[in-house]
């Protein structure tokens, strides 16, 4: 019996916290460092924050937030100027944005050839960790080859079914994304983060999903 008991996301509305992981992954997509990558961030912190009961939106747009973030920072004496700006705002952004979602960046929703067992679960395999099964909503692309089963191809979709996942919970999993994501894109899987429903509650976890094309995955 395990002792692990995930911390939950709760009374988030889901249509809206769908919305705000969907732009945080198209910001996380951005290269580092780029204002694109920021403001999209700060786009889906705010709209994180509209799915946390009784907190009222933002009205700030990511724009003007950059603008009065700037005049804060130049008048607590930090170097004024967008290249200055984005690179002491990105970090903590992330950040704020693991801590809404109780640290998915130690959660893995595993459904493919990384669960233990398959073949290539040595990826992860040295990490210390507790699993407990989910279900993630989904749809399987399927083309009818022999690699179907060993390597299924799932896209994050409301619209889907419900695709059964094995989460792994592990303090070590934020030193291996690097990794892990070098290793995915090249079978053209991208990581995201998705809500999975467990026994006990919803969980804001990566997951790799697979995207058509190769040059749509960095």
């Amino acid at each position: 019996m395990s002792d692990y008991s995930p911390s939950i996301v709760v009374g988030m509305d889901p249509s809206r916290l769908t919305s705000a992981l969907q732009k945080i992954n198209t910001a996380r997509r951005n290269p580092l460092g780029s204002l694109d990558r920021l403001s999209k961030l700060i786009g889906g912190f705010e709209a994180l924050l509209e799915t946390v009961p009784q907190r009222r939106s933002r009205e700030l747009e990511g724009s003007r937030a950059l603008d009065e973030l700037d005049t804060l920072l130049t008048s607590q004496g930090v170097k004024g100027g967008t290249e200055s700006l984005r690179s002491f705002l990105e970090p903590i952004i992330d950040r704020l944005i693991e801590a809404l979602l109780e640290f998915p960046e130690r959660r893995l929703a595993a459904y493919g050839s990384l669960l233990p067992g398959q073949e290539n679960h040595h990826q992860i395999s040295g990490l210390v960790g507790e699993w407990i099964d989910g279900y993630v909503e989904g749809m399987l692309q399927l083309d009818g080859s022999a690699e179907e089963e060993r390597f299924p191809k799932l896209v994050w979709d409301l619209s889907g079914n419900p695709e059964a996942v094995r989460v792994l919970h592990s303090a070590a999993l934020p030193e291996c994304w690097d990794r892990l994501d070098q290793f995915e894109r090249r079978f053209s899987y991208r990581r995201s983060l998705v809500p999975v429903r467990t026994d006990q509650g919803t969980l804001v976890c990566n997951l790799y999903e697979f995207v058509e094309s190769q040059v749509h995955v960095e």
